[in-house]
């Protein structure tokens, strides 16, 4: 669906429930390489979701967003060590991305970014996939057993400081989880007080992350 603010539409690319993805591309999008945001849903969501939530942001700093549907509305697996078609679906959809005719995406700046749920599976996608420069988990606890540290990113990890699904100890044992992995190229931690929200994304925590991508990559 083109408009004056660059082109939105849905990808061809599908899980067997028949979810499939959005994308969203940019003003000017032909004329040079834009970098690529792959945006996960919370449990309930969908990849539309996610487009509407940074289009602007997208339209004015001059991002492309791929925002795949999970297969299942309310999570994504693998979850809790379960198989999937998840993980394999959100690479599919941003392979068919960078193939659209005329399209010029960045791949050397691509990010992860999940909130809720998505934040929660998207260290799967970004320690497991090499092209992934950077990974941010919004609103999200880290588990352990998601992580195949075959890439390190950058990361970012925020919540909210009234958010009730992520509570204050979740977010520390979480937080500390990753300052584990010493091999990573940077790791950016906002305290839960940075962000006074519940469970939502504020514009200044959007506008924030965005930024700390951008500047990284």
């Amino acid at each position: 669906m083109p408009r004056s603010g660059g082109k939105e539409g849905k990808l061809a690319c599908s899980v067997s429930h028949g979810r499939s993805a959005s994308y969203y591309l940019p003003p000017r999008y032909r004329e040079r390489p834009v970098p690529v945001a792959v945006l996960l849903h919370d449990g309930g969501g969908t990849g539309r979701d996610m487009v509407q939530a940074f289009r602007q942001l997208a339209q004015a700093q001059r991002f492309a967003i791929v925002a795949p549907d999970s297969k299942v509305p309310w999570y994504w697996f693998p979850k809790f060590g379960a198989a999937g078609e998840d993980p394999a679906h959100v690479v599919a959809c941003l392979a068919e991305a960078l193939a659209l005719p005329g399209v010029s995406l960045d791949a050397q700046r691509l990010l992860v970014a999940g909130f809720g749920e998505g934040g929660t599976f998207a260290p799967y996608i970004a320690f497991s996939t090499p092209a992934v420069t950077a990974l941010a988990m919004l609103h999200a606890p880290l588990e352990e057993n998601l992580l195949r540290l075959r890439n390190m990113p950058h990361v970012w990890y925020s919540g909210g400081k009234r958010d009730e699904r992520l509570d204050y100890v979740t977010f520390n044992s979480s937080a500390a989880q990753l300052r584990l992995y010493c091999n990573l190229p940077s790791l950016t931690i906002k305290p839960r007080v940075a962000y006074p929200s519940k469970h939502r994304l504020e514009e200044r925590e959007k506008k924030e992350v965005v930024a700390w991508w951008l500047a990284s990559a």
